[in-house]
């Protein structure tokens, strides 16, 4: 069994219909499976929300618990970083630039740096 996730925006043209998926994939043998997917229906980054919808919606047909989530610095925000630990009890390695969340870092431990 896997132990890492993977969340990943990405967006589709079918003719004339645009969409904008939101989407939690799993590593497999280090292949990235797509698990569960939502329309954003709009352009643009997924919003706190969302995210979280995403992340209860798939956690009622995959344990989630105790994995590793792996996303890029647009999945980002204090209240997200809260709810990965607190309400979906996931590990999670997020890129971040280096000037966000400096006093949290400097307060809290030490940086990849």
């Amino acid at each position: 069994m896997s132990k890492y996730l993977l969340l990943e925006g990405t967006s589709w043209e079918f003719g004339k219909t645009k969409f904008h998926f939101l989407t939690l994939s799993i590593v497999y043998q280090g292949i990235s499976i797509p698990i569960f997917f939502i329309n954003l229906a709009k352009k643009g980054c997924s919003d706190h929300l969302e995210r979280k919808r995403l992340l209860l919606m798939a956690n009622c047909l995959y344990p989630l618990k105790g994995m590793t989530l792996i996303a890029d610095r647009e999945y980002i925000g204090r209240q997200w970083f809260n709810d990965l630990i607190e309400q979906f009890e996931l590990n999670f390695v997020i890129r971040i630039s280096e000037t966000d969340y400096k006093l949290d870092l400097q307060n809290q431990g030490k940086s990849y740096a």
